[in-house]
């Protein structure tokens, strides 16, 4: 154990410093890969909602029309007297 400690002693400090890379770089991915995962979702999320809204507004012009006239005033009716 002492040999391999011995050995490694100088090298040490860059064992060190490629652990902390590693473990903050795969912080950083996976930091990266949630962001970018939730933005898309909001991004998602966003689309449905504005085409709830334009359903809704279909909706309710169509709850909200009304006949302008009958039958009789429609200019394209072949049942005229």
């Amino acid at each position: 154990m002492t040999v391999i400690l011995g050995f490694l002693s100088p090298f040490l400090p860059y064992i060190i410093a490629g652990l902390a890379a590693l473990i903050g770089g795969t912080g950083y991915v996976w930091n990266a890969k949630r962001k970018a995962k939730n933005e898309g979702i909001a991004e998602q999320q966003a689309k449905e909602a504005q085409a709830n809204a334009k359903n809704l507004q279909d909706i309710q012009n169509a709850a909200a029309a009304r006949p302008v006239g009958g039958v009789s005033d429609d200019p394209n009716n072949r049942d005229r007297p």
